[in-house]
């Protein structure tokens, strides 16, 4: 048996898992762009913002999160609002 060379190109399945990666943070970063970008209109009228921006970054980053870590910690909905 012998080691693989350091020569070898990556196999196959590691360039697709790579490229899938690639193009999901792609898809990520434009989704975030439209979204920025059409709430700018709703908060500002003229198309630019930082409520926009604040509210883009909420959505798609801080709630998925929040969401995530209260079903793990065994929290419901109803037990947060009795609080």
């Amino acid at each position: 048996m012998s080691a693989p060379s350091e020569d070898a190109p990556p196999a196959p399945l590691v360039v697709g898992v790579l490229v899938c990666l690639l193009l999901s943070g792609a898809a990520g970063l434009i989704y975030e762009t439209v979204w920025t970008r059409q709430l700018a209109y709703v908060y500002d009228g003229r198309g630019e913002g930082r409520k926009a921006v604040a509210a883009a970054l909420k959505a798609l980053k801080i709630a998925p999160v929040t969401s995530l870590s209260s079903r793990t910690s065994g929290s419901s909905d109803s037990d947060r609002e009795t609080r």
